[in-house]
């Protein structure tokens, strides 16, 4: 019964994440129609994605990880500490995010020229006044991050999946009502809009805390008893989570020098890869965090280990389907979703070509994400940390290479992304086989023996499937895109899971046998 309601608050948050990322994907195809690949769209792109990349760098897996296993730990045994801890943390927390969006704000022109050296000037010149205005937003993200951890803490799953869908309609009423949006006051107005929807999420998470008592009071009392130990833990956990939003900033950094067109480019499709491999592995690792923290604070190693094995096989066995469907799929997707308006089809072909390439990357990044949840569950970050160090390595000096030495383009740096994901995933996965009791098992095999087969077999149907229909998805129309999507991926997921299903079905029988 326990397993089965896991499953069904797995499925429910799935679901709900992919409420959330379905709104994002729509305020990014209205903003991919109105501004295109031009300065404004340049502009937005880079100034968007560099407040956020620097909260992910600094605070958010300190208050993921830091936060709920100790929140979670108190529980157990104190609800009156863990209200002081969360009370402290809360606090700490809303402090460290505002001296960070006040620094952001006031030197916004270094931080651009560091993180998109090579922009146009007049792409680089609103990029700086719209990067002041939405620096802030680390306030609200921070406190609500906290929030976030409280709700998990307390077995509430669905809200924390579902609140960014409120903040998304925000910005999508914004621009469906806005007639003319190329302009610097419409920009400065969309990006302070962007700050409002972070305050809506907070708010909207801060309601059943309060009507719980569960609100974190601020306070003056930063030396509670816990506080120590989750900052000591901080630094390692903060290093542990660089390589998402550290490789974010590489590819506006290389996409910089390769031209504007480039950066707008990826922006658009590394919106369309995190949310195919976001709705999938934070759907898995927001359940599984509390849970793994639970089990290790009561010390039952073997269920911690097959827990953790369990969610490996389940992050593999969702995103391999959707990373093959959109290395096949890239083009006809982009085509469908983007190319209206100022979305040229040299534009749509440039960001299926990159989607593409990122499309092997996804089930390394779900396997790492799950993984590093593991390890902080176990207050043990440092192998996450050498694992992202690993991949940021990798990555900048594949990317360096690429750019500086062999003059290539965008794919080059899109390969050199995934590579970063797999040398990640590999370096964690290693670490969890020397340090994890019992996670190197014969389940574990059978696990990703299962869906190796079973990815093999879906890669043959899907490339079979996909040859059938014509290739030129620019002068396809959006129903035509349409119905090659469903048919090539939904053909290729039925074989999939028909695979899937023998293959354990005879793992179980000789198990048995044995």
């Amino acid at each position: 019964m326990k397993t089965r309601r896991s499953g069904f608050t797995v499925t429910v948050m799935i679901i709900a994440t992919a409420l959330s990322k379905l709104l994002g994907m729509a305020r990014q195809i209205m903003l991919a129609k109105r501004l295109g690949d031009g300065v404004f769209a340049v502009s937005f792109s880079t100034a968007s994605k560099i407040p956020l990349s620097v909260f992910d760098i600094l605070l958010s897996a300190a208050i993921v990880a830091c936060f709920v296993p100790f929140y979670s730990d108190k529980l157990t045994k104190n609800d009156d500490g863990a209200r002081r801890f969360s009370s402290s943390f809360f606090t700490l927390t809303i402090i460290v995010s505002s001296v960070i969006a006040v620094l952001g704000s006031v030197f916004s022109k270094t931080i651009l020229s560091v993180c998109a050296p090579s922009l146009s000037e007049e792409a680089f010149a609103l990029g700086t006044k719209l990067l002041s205005v939405m620096f802030p937003m680390i306030i609200f993200t921070g406190a609500a991050y906290v929030l976030v951890g409280i709700l998990q803490s307390h077995g509430n799953f669905i809200l924390p999946s579902l609140v960014s869908s409120i903040s998304n309609i925000a910005v999508i009423i914004y621009l469906a009502v806005a007639r003319n949006i190329e302009s610097e006051k419409a920009m400065l107005t969309l990006a302070a809009i962007y700050v409002l929807s972070w305050a809506i999420q907070f708010f909207t998470l801060a309601v059943p805390i309060i009507s719980k008592h569960l609100f974190p009071a601020l306070t003056i009392k930063l030396r509670g008893k816990g506080l120590a130990p989750a900052l000591k833990a901080a630094p390692s956990v903060i290093a542990g989570a660089w390589l998402l939003p550290a490789c974010s900033l590489l590819i506006t950094f290389f996409a910089s020098f390769v031209s504007d067109r480039a950066v707008a480019a990826f922006d658009y499709s590394g919106t369309l890869w995190l949310i195919a491999s976001g709705v999938l592995t934070y759907g898995v690792c927001n359940f599984i965090l509390p849970s793994l923290s639970r089990t290790f604070s009561v010390g039952d190693d073997k269920e911690f280990s097959h827990q953790l094995v369990g969610a490996v096989f389940a992050a593999l066995a969702l995103s391999l389907p959707v990373a093959i469907g959109l290395y096949f799929l890239s083009d006809n997707i982009i085509c469908m979703l983007y190319m209206r308006g100022n979305f040229g089809a040299e534009l749509a072909l440039i960001c299926g070509k990159i989607l593409g390439s990122l499309a092997f990357s996804v089930p390394f990044f779900c396997v790492f994400e799950v993984l590093s949840r593991g390890f902080f569950a176990r207050k043990h970050p440092f192998p996450v940390v050498v694992a992202s160090i690993s991949g940021i390595t990798v990555f900048a000096a594949a990317g360096a290479v690429s750019v500086f030495i062999l003059n290539a383009g965008e794919i080059a740096i899109a390969v050199s992304y995934g590579m970063a994901h797999f040398t990640s995933a590999m370096v964690l996965f290693i670490f969890a086989v020397i340090k994890i009791k019992g996670f190197f098992c014969k389940q574990l095999g059978i696990s990703i023996g299962v869906v190796a087969l079973s990815g093999g077999v879906c890669l043959a149907a899907t490339a079979l499937l996909h040859g059938f229909f014509e290739k030129n998805a620019v002068n396809s129309s959006i129903f035509q895109n349409f119905i090659v999507c469903a048919i090539v991926f939904s053909g290729g997921c039925v074989v999939y899971l028909i695979c899937i299903g023998i293959l354990r079905k005879i793992a179980k029988t000789r198990s048995k046998e044995v």
